[in-house]
């Protein structure tokens, strides 16, 4: 569908650099919790993927349907340690996974605003470090939200539009849970 599409673009063109600088930067915590975002973003995208097969899911289907990102996002709380020199950038990463409610929200564009302002407490600790591969990395991490901005303001500017008919929500996703990869895995990637 083409929001999966465009959204296929935004995580090659505005994903990747954050991937190539985490890995460049040779420290595991920036490569792990890069990693755990990224990852929640293509479950997003498996979501997204949904929209044109399914109806909208109610209230009550919404926490079976985001399980498999929750459980993500609690990975990532899971990983921050307060004796690690890393525990800003992993509590940043943790704060940057309420972003996994995005299909949830009618106005995704304050949302994603609001994310970031959750995650600045932490990305300002990071800056303090002076550390260039570090203030390099969180850079990169808060520009991927300005950019989600900007998509969200050309591809959704007032939610997700999902099939009337469709299959019903906790239908769909019982047979394709998000990241199974259920909405077809974007085009180039495994």
């Amino acid at each position: 569908n083409k929001l999966t599409a465009s959204f296929d673009g935004f995580l090659t063109e505005k994903v990747t650099p954050l991937e190539t600088v985490a890995k460049d930067s040779g420290m595991p915590d920036l490569v792990e919790g890069t990693a755990d975002f990224v990852d929640m973003l293509k479950k997003l995208r498996d979501l997204f993927a949904a929209t044109d097969k399914c109806a909208a899911p109610g209230d009550a289907d919404w926490a079976k349907v985001l399980a498999p990102i929750v459980e993500l996002s609690n990975k990532a709380s899971k990983a921050c340690d307060n004796r690690s020199d890393f525990f800003s950038n992993r509590k940043a990463i943790a704060e940057a996974m309420q972003l996994m409610m995005l299909p949830t929200q009618k106005l995704p564009v304050p949302h994603v605003k609001n994310t970031l302002e959750a995650m600045d407490f932490h990305a300002n600790k990071v800056l303090m470090k002076k550390d260039p591969p570090q203030t390099a990395w969180i850079k990169a991490l808060k520009q991927v939200f300005n950019d989600l901005g900007d998509w969200c303001k050309d591809e959704m500017t007032t939610g997700l539009t999902w099939k009337a008919g469709g299959t019903p929500a906790a239908e769909y996703f019982a047979a394709n849970p998000v990241g199974s990869g259920g909405g077809g895995a974007p085009k180039g990637k495994g």
